[in-house]
Formats: structure tokens, sequence, C-alpha cells
């Protein structure tokens, strides 16, 4: 229980406002780092996934609606191979230009997550606020998720990144006041077309509305009378996606889960610990720590409010149970590689929101505001050391990657006549195919054939 004269001087405090100057200088430091990374260590030589636009980009293939449902690996990645299409057809296919524009989405997206979460704890004094801000800047713009920063192939993913937090933030007016169901249908069809970890969002529809006849008896809240429209349209969006869908050949068995469940656990500890750590023993460790943490936060708000506020909880923070969704959707599919597999760095982002999204609610119950200065300063002293690491192993893997590219280019520009005799092994799996689509870059005058003035 709160003092009286404690309750008196929150009321009476005027706090700072969510957009104050001072409070955004770590994050936009952040984001400019963020910028001069990928101009540091971005190619204009596809890698890699990329290669396989090159005949649409080329014009050898028709851009179709079956071109653009077409399956990459596991995914359907309609944005994607619009955004391939845009940047051939207007920039020359400029891989190097595109690879800006994911970071910058991402970056858009950690600033609307730190707005919201400031706006969300509007009582909080100045220095806790500072500290807040710089320890989720840490967290969310950590450089473990580097791909995220130099690659152009993860614009979808940065596009569902911020339906994500789109659907977030619509979601409980939603079920408070029934208003908003076409934009929550727009919400989960462009989340569908990103990727496959997209139909996370519309499986969250479909358990929420599921689980709330199990409960209705036990929480005051009812579900809109337009949800059955919600959650079979979200149904309807699962079932469409896996029309003619095909496993990839290399990927496990869905079942080695069950059976091997450990395996199954430590995989989702080390993408909860992923942000922090790109070692999967670290990364298993922290990851356990940050799960345990939100597993005593809720039991916190739970003994503290009742079973209703957990229901609350869940509906009201939907990045909590989508971001999970997606990360159990990741564990399943590819717990048969290994959980060191989960530490890759293009599922940084997301769990990086999950980790942020399973901390705060651990934060707040701290009332205190001396117990909250002292929370958030052990927590941003314990993450600059992992976030320099992160940012040193990037530097490492970046420069590996950059600098057979860029001789790659040199060798193609040197020699065209010979492209068969460049080392294009760490540029594309298929040295024959690899020659066919650079041979057709060098026709069409595309990526780094491109004469530019």
């Amino acid at each position: 229980m709160i003092p009286a004269r404690r309750r008196s001087e929150d009321q009476t405090q005027d706090p700072p406002s969510p957009g104050a100057a001072a409070v955004w200088i770590v994050p936009v430091l952040a984001w400019a780092f963020v910028l001069s990374f990928t101009r540091k260590y971005s190619s204009n030589v596809p890698y890699w996934d990329s290669w396989e636009f090159t005949e649409l980009i080329a014009g050898v293939q028709p851009l179709t609606l079956g071109a653009l449902w077409k399956q990459h690996n596991e995914h359907r990645m309609v944005f994607q191979t619009l955004f391939e299409v845009a940047m051939g057809r207007y920039a020359h296919w400029n891989i190097y230009a595109a690879s800006f524009l994911p970071g910058i989405l991402f970056a858009a997206n950690s600033l609307l997550l730190i707005a919201g979460a400031l706006r969300a704890r509007q009582s909080l004094d100045s220095v806790a606020r500072a500290l807040l801000v710089t320890a989720l800047t840490l967290i969310l713009f950590t450089f473990r998720a580097h791909v995220a920063f130099t690659y152009e192939m993860v614009m979808s993913w940065a596009i569902l990144a911020l339906a994500m937090t789109a659907f977030a933030r619509y979601f409980p007016p939603y079920v408070e006041t029934g208003r908003g169901l076409a934009r929550l249908v727009t919400i989960l069809v462009v989340a569908m077309l990103s990727t496959s970890q997209g139909l996370a969002l519309a499986v969250f529809v479909l358990i929420v509305g599921a689980c709330h006849p199990l409960v209705r008896g036990r929480v005051e809240s009812r579900l809109p009378r337009s949800y059955p429209w919600l959650a079979a349209i979200s149904a309807a969006l699962v079932v469409v996606y896996f029309v003619g869908y095909v496993k990839p050949a290399w990927h496990p068995s869905v079942t080695s889960v069950l059976r091997h469940p450990l395996d199954g656990i430590t995989y989702i500890a080390v993408l909860a610990g992923s942000p922090f750590a790109w070692d999967e023993a670290w990364a298993t460790w922290i990851g356990v720590g940050v799960l345990s943490l939100f597993a005593a936060g809720l039991t916190a708000m739970v003994s503290r409010e009742g079973w209703q506020a957990l229901w609350r909880f869940i509906v009201g923070r939907p990045l909590i149970g989508t971001n999970l969704i997606a990360m159990s959707a990741i564990m399943v599919g590819r717990v048969g590689f290994g959980p060191g597999q989960a530490t890759a760095s293009h599922y940084v982002p997301f769990n990086a929101v999950f980790v942020v999204s399973a901390l705060l609610p651990a934060f707040d119950q701290l009332k205190g505001r001396i117990a909250q200065r002292v929370v958030l300063s052990v927590l941003v002293v314990a993450i600059i050391p992992a976030w320099y690491l992160g940012y040193r192993n990037a530097v490492d893997e970046m420069t590996a990657r950059r600098d057979p590219l860029e001789a790659y280019r040199e060798c193609v520009l040197n020699d065209p006549p010979l492209l068969a005799r460049c080392d294009g092994s760490h540029v594309y799996p298929s040295p024959a195919t690899l020659v066919r689509r650079a041979t057709l870059l060098k026709d069409q005058n595309l990526a780094f054939f491109a004469k530019r003035d």
C-alpha cells in the first residue's frame, strides 16, 4: 500500500511528455549509429536468397499473382517480392540503397515501442524515464540484429514488425468498444503477406476467442459481437496460407519437439536470450532469466489483482502473445536444427520486442521510486557490455560477409567475359546458377553492373 503522502506527490507531479527532447537523445543517437553501420557494411552485390529474384527483376519471369504468392522457403513473401520488383524497375535493383529501408523501419518501430512504454508509465520521475528509455534502446537497437540493418531481404520482416505493433495498438480498443474491425482485418492481411510468422496475429485472435468461453464466468469483459467475424477471417487466412504449401525438403520434422521436448524449451530460452548473446550457452541462461522475470511479474500481478488481471494483461498487451506464438512457431519448425540455430540474427528484432514486453510487467510491480531507479540502473549497467560485445561480433560477421561480396564484384567487373572464374562461394551456393544470373544482371544493367551519374 502506497502512503498517502506518496500518492499525493504522484498525483500532483506533472510528468514530462513522452516527446521531451532530452528523453530521445539516446534513441536518436542509436538510430544514427544504425544508419552508419548500414552505410559501412552493406554491399550492392545480391547475397544468397536475394539472387532468387533475378529472373523476376530482369523480366525473364513475368510478375503474376502466382509469382507473388510463390513460396520462398517456408514463407510467402508478397511484400518482399513487390519491394524487390520496385527496386529493380525504378532503381536498377540497387541492393545497397535497398538495405537502408528495413533498418529504418525496424528503428521506427523501436521508437514507437519506446514512446508507448513511456505513455503507459507517465508517473515515472525524470530520472527513471531516462533510465527506462536507455534500457529499452539498448535492447531494441541491439546489433545482434545486424542482418536487419544490412540486408534488403528482411524488408518483409520489417513490415511484419510494424504490423505487430499496430495490432497491439488497436486490438485492445477493439475488444473494449467493438470498433475498428476493418482496421484489424487489414493488419492481419498485411502480416500474413509478410512472412509465415505473420500468422501469429491470426492465431492470437483464434486463441483469445477460444479461451473466452472458458473464462467468461470469471472475468467482467466481453468480446465484441463482431469477434466471430474476426475469428472466422483469421481462420480463413491461416487456411489460405497453407493451400498448396510444400514443406521445404531441408527442414527438419515438425515433430522434433515432441521427440525432444527439452530441446524445444532450450530453443525458446535461446530465442529470449538472443538479443544479448550470440553464444548458445550464454543465450540460454539469459533467456531463462528473462522468462523467470516474466513469470515472476505475472505471478505478482495475479496475487495482487486476481485472475481477471491475467486476462486483461493478455488481451491488453498483444505483443506478448503474438511474439510468443511466433517464437513457438519458429521453435517447432526449426528445433531439429539444434538450439544453437535460434541465435540467428534475423530473429533478434522480434525476440527483442518480446524481451521488452516481458520485462516491463515485472518492472511495473515496483512502486517505490528508489527501487525503480536502482533496478533500471542495474539493468542498464548489465546490458551495456552485452550490447558492445554484440556490436563487435556484428562487425566481425558483417566484415566476413561484405568482403567476399566486394571481391566478387571487383572480379566480375574486371573480367566480365569469364564470370565462372570469379569465386562466388560466399555469394550464392550454386556456381552455375550464379553465373547465369550474374549474366542476366549484366545484360539488364542491374545491381552492381548499373552505371550511375
